[in-house]
């Protein structure tokens, strides 16, 4: 039995190794019992269907937990572990990697949604949520980004309206904007000056036309379609003249009322925003005709390049980014025009690269960051927020799924280190935390094992360093030690009396199974042999008692003996007496030897430990020693005797 025991015992140290190293395949089968061992095997039995669910416990961890590192690493960030499959503290450990994860995709998304419907532009309203750490840097990057660009549409859709109103002095506030916003505001109120300087010259040339007054020429220098409009301008002062010159009265007459009228039509027009309105040059004749023609060109080079702008600028701010104006330009229209492609293009660029990053999350590529250095101002710091933001998600759940890794491979030296802020730490803390229970419990089944391998059956685990299945685990193997130490013990402590010659104990605890079996062997053998020695020590006693005959019976021959050396002649004639007497003892001294063979296998039979019965069979041993100096000494008389 005891070495069934030492051998289950073995078996379960090793298991217990097996499972602080990691290594899940554990030996689970027990040795064939006989009626001794069986309930020691029924009881081992019950320690291996504890190894297995641990196992199974164990298994299903690691792989919730590969299946979570696999999920993360395919890109798959809406994977979750079924926390509902595991028990106690694992399940404690899948419910924290999962809300884990929640923490740190829930910001992730919002911060991916916000950005897709800026890069669509469907500019969002800011990001109310509290954030800590970069997750609150990306939310304030965010909306920063998301001020910018609606500052931009802003002041786009200010300038606009007052076009359309007519409003052609006013300008939005450069200065309110930062970088290539900054720089699109001040384009635009450039485009518009160098636009409205020259369409006001033309308008106060007009009005006063209108009103009969002929002006001087133009003589400042424009390039383009301007140009084109001041000489038209001048050519319309020339003819005016000239017509004045040929034919005051004409001049003075309806025609020049009429086309006053005419040019303060458009002059009110474009007052009100009517853009698209222009003069009827076929209601005048000769020159009138080609100076309200020469006004529709002049509007047409001004406002159309405006409209096509404002078309785009429309568009980008509705999100449309696709189209940019194709059409040539001269000049500071010309610079409009590359003022505005420029803000559809970077926006392009924008979002082809967060478009480049999405697929490259998609694909599991999390390496993957933007390149800032591509763009310029807010839009570089949009890129460079996103590389933050990644960063801050991506790291710390790479580390997390490292550690787990170790973990899964029996890994436990090593935790995470680093400093994280929020729901970060309290992930690293969780990882940190299944690695020092998993590590405790094989320090306390180590200790158990080596305890038990050195004959400590006394030794135990401090249960309540663990928690949930661990502390059952430890629990269970104080309970193995217990059950194994208690029997052992007790058994240790008769055999050490039996030894010392005490028969008088026994196992008397309560036991089950085989433990109860080893005590009830264990009693009646201490029971058969007292009797054993109880019948030893009456046969010794009744060998004692004939033996204190024989030596009385020699005393009185060694008297006789004395006697007959006093008188030769009585000596003579008891030689033949004493002869038969000496032939008496001799028989008597076999027949005492033989019981005192006996005696001794008797005594073999009941053990070394029967002192009681050595210390007879020595008292017997010199009471023969006696007789057969008797004997020897009567035969030296009888033959001095017969000597004489």
């Amino acid at each position: 039995m005891k070495s069934y025991t030492e051998k289950e015992v073995q078996r379960v140290a090793m298991n217990l190794e097996r499972l602080s190293s990691g290594d899940l395949n554990l030996d689970l089968q027990t040795q064939e019992a006989d009626q001794y061992t069986l309930e020691v095997k029924t009881q081992f039995g019950k320690i291996n269907k504890s190894f297995q669910q641990v196992g199974v416990s164990l298994n299903a961890l690691v792989a919730d937990a590969t299946m979570l590192s696999e999920a993360a690493v395919g890109g798959k960030l809406a994977t979750r572990a079924d926390a509902s499959k595991h028990n106690g503290e694992y399940q404690k450990v899948v419910k924290g990697v999962n809300d884990t994860l929640d923490a740190v995709i829930g910001p992730l998304n919002v911060a991916a949604k916000y950005v897709d419907d800026i890069s669509k532009g469907n500019i969002p309203a800011k990001i109310t949520d509290t954030y800590n750490g970069d997750f609150n840097t990306l939310k304030n990057n965010l909306n920063t980004c998301i001020d910018a660009v609606n500052a931009l549409v802003a002041d786009a859709g200010m300038l606009a309206k007052a076009a359309v109103d007519g409003k052609l002095a006013t300008r939005a506030d450069a200065s309110k904007h930062q970088g290539d916003f900054r720089r699109v505001v001040a384009g635009v109120n450039d485009t518009l000056d160098a636009v409205i300087g020259p369409l006001n010259v033309a308008a106060g040339y007009v009005d006063r036309i209108a009103k009969g007054e002929t002006p001087p020429k133009i003589t400042d220098t424009y390039n383009g379609d301007f140009n084109v409009l001041k000489n038209n301008l001048n050519a319309c002062i020339e003819a005016i003249n000239a017509q004045a010159a040929s034919a005051q009265g004409i001049a003075d007459g309806n025609l020049a009322v009429a086309i006053n009228a005419e040019l303060m039509r458009l002059t009110q027009a474009s007052k009100e925003g009517l853009l698209s309105e222009r003069g009827k040059p076929e209601q005048f004749k000769g020159a009138y005709a080609e100076v309200v023609g020469g006004v529709n060109q002049m509007l047409d080079a001004i406002l159309l390049p405006i409209g096509e702008g404002n078309r785009i600028l429309a568009q980008v701010s509705n999100g449309k980014i696709d189209e940019l104006i194709s059409q040539t330009y001269h000049g500071d229209h010309e610079k409009m025009k590359q003022a505005i492609n420029n803000v559809a293009t970077v926006l392009q660029g924008l979002q082809k690269e967060l478009g480049r990053l999405t697929i490259a999350s998609r694909e599991g590529l999390l390496s993957e960051r933007g390149k800032p250095e591509q763009f310029k101002g807010a839009y570089a710091e949009v890129v460079g927020g996103v590389n933050q933001m990644l960063d801050a998600i991506l790291l710390p759940i790479g580390e997390g799924n490292r550690i787990l890794a170790q973990i899964s491979e029996g890994k436990l030296d090593e935790l995470i280190a680093q400093t994280y802020k929020g729901d970060h730490e309290k992930m690293k803390q969780a990882v940190n935390n299944v690695a020092k229970a998993v590590n405790a419990l094989a320090d306390d089944a180590n200790l158990l094992s080596q305890a038990a391998v050195a004959g400590k059956l006394d030794t135990r685990a401090d249960a309540s360093k663990h928690q949930g299945d661990y502390r059952k685990v430890v629990n269970g193997l104080n309970n193995v030690m217990v059950a194994v130490s208690t029997p052992v013990q007790e058994l240790t402590n008769v055999l050490g009396a039996m030894e010392g010659g005490d028969l008088t104990l026994s196992m008397k605890k309560n036991y089950e199974g085989t433990w109860d079996d080893l005590k009830s062997a264990v009693n009646n053998m201490l029971k058969k042999l007292t009797e054993v020695v109880t019948d030893v020590n009456s046969g010794a006693q009744a060998l004692a008692s004939a033996s204190e005959e024989v030596s009385a019976t020699a005393q009185s021959l060694s008297q006789a003996a004395s006697e007959q050396a006093a008188g030769v002649e009585e000596t003579s004639a008891s030689i033949e007496e004493m002869t038969s007497s000496i032939a008496q003892n001799t028989e008597n001294a076999k027949i005492t030897d033989g019981m005192a063979s006996k005696a001794a296998k008797d005594a073999a039979d009941g053990g070394e430990a029967v002192n009681a019965t050595v210390e007879a069979m020595k008292q017997i041993a010199k009471k023969i020693g006696i007789i057969d100096d008797i004997a020897a000494q009567t035969n030296l008389l009888a033959g001095t005797q017969c000597g004489d």
